[in-house]
């Protein structure tokens, strides 16, 4: 079956095709589009109408970001500059996202790649009681102003305690933008590219998103240099490998987060060590990458999935965090390697946890007299009857995935096939049928099954410097008194010291 090439959109102007850029590594091309359309409008002058800068679908949940840049003006009057300019970036982006939000819930069939909404989008969109939508308003363009203003790296601040139109008065500071709609994240152009390249997995992004909702409309009130501070302590305090969460909200008041702790953190011997640890797991993206650019491009080499076919598949590679692709990646890898170009080796993974899906990992030797076509073909054969055999010996298998490539470390081309199984509804008459292609292939006669261990680098606990937890007596509405007791409100005090 032939598959029609998506063609997507690269954005207009450079914060644009900067976000698609991105967005393109953090998700992947498959669940990323820039600059989608509704056909709202479309018979008066030919062109839909923009529902937001960069569309992620994956799943259940969809992430919407709108990009604005406007220049900062030079009044000589800061609250002047900053209304308008919070008006016109920040307000603007989240009245976008608002109505994007609207438009994909009650029309998720009407959404386009092009400006002539000739181009449907390619990802089903889920229905509105299952979907988790995430709002994400990029503002550019106040960089060197905050940085003149507050020095450092500038960027926004964020408090809590700010909330809807307090925003116009409250300069260079961000906090709930409507509690009564969807959390708006704001992210300004000093912290969005280390945000999608610290957290570049579409899980380890979503669940940030969804735990800093969450941590941000509970009642602890919050004060943090910058975006990039508050992830610093996102990823300092770990409920388990590759599990982050922020300061607990039990007990906790009123939380500081000190001005550098991410410039501190960032150059931890703990953090540049885990980042060397997790360089295997980048073995796992070019899979998915390999497999999205043929199936976007319509340029795999013998069997053509469609495109849900390929968004099924994939689908359970993407959603691996950092650290369990890391896991899988080290699995695939060892396995490879002690392999021998003459003969066929089978590895699967065990899931840790309930819901997980079983992997398959297929080896496969090239037979002389074969042709590249047909060598292809008979190793995903075996594959799709190892993913079957594996139904067979854990009946609580559902979700069972296949990675097939050459045997052996040789010299020479690699190529890699992928092969899902839903064993959800499994007969007895398939039970048979991989029992008969078990013995046929002799397939696991020695099987090579192992759990897959998530064991990643520690980072050493978080001392209360520079994160300070006060009761609620003493902040008095939005003026936050500094947790040390000198009685000083904290950006007086030891809030903003660089």
């Amino acid at each position: 079956m032939d598959q029609t090439p998506i063609v997507k959109a690269e954005g207009i102007t450079a914060s644009e095709k900067l976000l698609a850029k991105l967005g393109e590594h953090t998700f992947l091309p498959l669940w990323s589009y820039p600059g989608i359309y509704r056909d709202q409008g479309i018979a008066e002058n030919g062109e839909g109408k923009e529902v937001c800068d960069l569309l992620v679908v994956f799943g259940e949940d969809i992430i919407l970001f709108s990009d604005k840049k406007c220049a900062f003006p030079s009044t000589g009057d800061t609250t002047v500059d900053w209304a308008r300019w919070f008006r016109r970036t920040i307000e603007g982006g989240a009245k976008q996202l608002w109505g994007g939000e609207r438009w994909i819930r009650d029309h998720p069939g009407r959404l386009f790649l092009d400006r002539a909404c000739t181009q449907p989008f390619p990802v089903p969109i889920p229905v509105s009681d299952s979907a988790r939508y995430h709002l994400v308003a990029i503002a550019n363009g106040s960089a060197e102003r905050t940085q003149k203003e507050l020095g450092g790296r500038g960027g926004l601040l964020l408090e809590l305690s700010v909330k809807g139109s307090e925003h116009r008065t409250k300069s260079f500071t961000v906090g709930d933008l409507d509690p009564n709609r969807t959390f708006v994240h704001v992210f300004d152009d000093v912290a969005l590219p280390h945000i999608l390249s610290t957290l570049d997995t579409v899980a380890d992004f979503v669940r940030y998103l969804q735990r800093r909702a969450v941590f941000c409309r509970s009642q602890v009130e919050l004060v943090a240099h910058s975006e990039l501070d508050l992830l610093a302590l996102y990823l300092r305090n770990e409920s388990g490998p590759g599990q982050h969460e922020f300061v607990p909200t039990e007990g906790a008041e009123c939380v500081f987060v000190d001005a550098g702790f991410w410039d501190d953190f960032e150059q931890s011997p703990e953090w540049l060590a885990r980042l060397e640890w997790a360089k295997i797991s980048y073995l796992w993206d070019s899979f998915i990458e390999d497999f999205a650019h043929h199936t976007l491009t319509a340029t795999h080499e013998f069997a053509v999935p469609t495109f849900s076919e390929s968004n099924q598949i994939l689908r359970f590679l993407a959603r691996e965090p950092r650290a369990r692709r890391r896991a899988l990646a080290k699995a695939f890898r060892d396995a490879l390697q002690r392999s021998k170009a003459n003969e066929r080796r089978i590895r699967y993974i065990i899931p840790q946890q309930p819901g997980e899906p079983y992997y398959v990992y297929l080896f496969f030797p090239k037979p002389a007299r074969a042709t590249r076509e047909q060598y292809r073909q008979m190793r995903l054969r075996v594959l799709a009857a190892c993913c079957e055999v594996v139904k067979l010996e854990y009946s609580d298998a559902l979700d069972i995935v296949g990675l097939a490539m050459e045997s052996g470390i040789q010299p020479g081309e690699r190529s890699i096939d992928a092969a899902y199984l839903d064993a959800r509804s499994w007969t007895e008459e398939e039970a048979d049928h991989a029992r008969e292609v078990q013995r046929h292939l002799r397939i696991h006669e020695n099987p090579i099954a192992s759990p897959l261990r998530v064991d990643e680098p520690r980072l050493e606990p978080l001392t209360v410097p520079p994160i300070k937890v006060v009761p609620q007596s003493m902040a008095f509405g939005t003026q936050i008194y500094c947790g040390c007791g000198s009685g000083l409100s904290y950006a007086a005090c030891h809030g903003w010291q660089a």
